[in-house]
């Protein structure tokens, strides 16, 4: 293994068991605070939109400057948003998802050497340390929580110093790109977006509201669901051998746009947590074969730029879905939002078959 991957493993290691130890607890402190589900949606959604066009932005400056030196500089914010939060700000929220995620995939893509393999290890090493970090809100109060994940970040920080980075930047900063075109007919990534917004950030709301359980059974249902999805990513290239890739990808999300519609309809916490676990195995199984995808199409010196602008469509559309879900909470209607979800799921999975269909494998 390249050691430049290992590092980038490592650094994935410790930033999803961050994130995922406060998406267990986000929403939930947020409501703790005094907020209604409407105006906690309308925080979570406005952290997405900030943090999508605050990416971009340095994923564009990470394709003009490198992008080892530009993860590094714009790694304080996340650790100033986790400190605001456990402070009692809620504001703290619109600044822990901001860092170039764009530049973190090119500069992945530079140390790769077999795309699905690699891009599987990835999602492998994410969804291993989600599970360990959706287990901490069981074992402790949401604010040391919170206070934990600011430390795990900050530990992995360093090890992207270590990295040695090929890739020196065109020395201009520049928002446009020549693959737009390619862009355009990914661009299913909006609906996406929507359909993940509308759901996923307010799951634990939801799910406490239905079933009355905190955030304790809520983290180990995200851990038991994170360790699962290992093994579909360690599936997901062997599946993309087979049948192919984008045959792959439509196959694994058309399963998951199935199972998302049961959710509403489940009697207990059990019962909705063992089919919303089933339903992330098949959405999230695709994962690793399309961002495969999209840096095997896109050339090197705008990687960084169209991993931002991908995160950007899927961002925009996502920043409203929270919000909708809390009126629709607000005023009792706990099922919808996953029936809204499921149809935009299969809307996105159409036609990003019927754009890509003869352009991938």
């Amino acid at each position: 293994m390249r050691r430049g991957k290992a590092l980038l493993l490592a650094r994935t290691s410790t930033a999803s068991a961050a994130s995922a130890a406060l998406g267990v607890v986000e929403s939930l402190y947020l409501r703790s605070l005094g907020m209604g589900p409407d105006v906690v949606g309308a925080y979570l959604g406005a952290s997405i939109l900030v943090a999508a066009l605050v990416n971009y932005v340095l994923s564009a400056a990470a394709d003009a400057y490198g992008r080892k030196r530009t993860i590094i500089a714009s790694s304080a914010a996340p650790l100033l948003g986790l400190v605001a939060l456990y402070a009692g700000i809620a504001a703290g929220i619109l600044l822990v998802y901001l860092g170039p995620s764009g530049a973190y995939s090119a500069l992945y893509a530079e140390n790769s050497e077999d795309p699905d393999r690699d891009w599987s290890h990835l999602s492998m090493v994410a969804v291993a340390s989600n599970a360990a970090g959706s287990l901490l809100p069981s074992a402790l109060p949401m604010r040391a929580t919170i206070a934990v994940a600011a430390v795990v970040y900050a530990a992995g920080i360093a090890g992207i110093a270590a990295i040695s980075e090929n890739y020196r930047g065109t020395g201009r900063m520049d928002l446009g790109m020549a693959s737009a075109g390619t862009l355009a007919r990914l661009s299913s990534a909006a609906i996406i977006g929507l359909g993940a917004g509308i759901v996923l950030p307010m799951l634990p709301l939801w799910l406490n509201t239905m079933y009355g359980v905190g955030a304790g059974p809520i983290g180990i249902l995200m851990s038991a669901q994170s360790a699962v999805m290992a093994l579909a990513f360690w599936l997901a290239p062997r599946i993309s051998r087979r049948i192919g890739r984008l045959r792959a990808i439509v196959a694994t999300q058309a399963a998951g746009v199935a199972l998302i519609s049961l959710v509403p309809l489940a009697p207990t916490f059990i019962s909705a947590a063992s089919i919303w676990t089933a339903r992330s195995v098949a959405m999230n199984m695709a994962n690793p074969l399309y961002y495969a995808l999209v840096n095997e199409l896109i050339p090197e010196g705008e990687r960084a730029r169209a991993n931002g602008a991908l995160q950007l469509l899927d961002s925009i559309p996502r920043s409203g879905g929270p919000y909708v879900t809390g009126v629709l909470m607000s005023l009792g209607n706990m099922s919808l939002p996953f029936y809204i979800t499921a149809a935009l799921y299969g809307s996105a999975t159409a036609t990003l078959y019927a754009l890509m269909r003869g352009r991938a494998r």
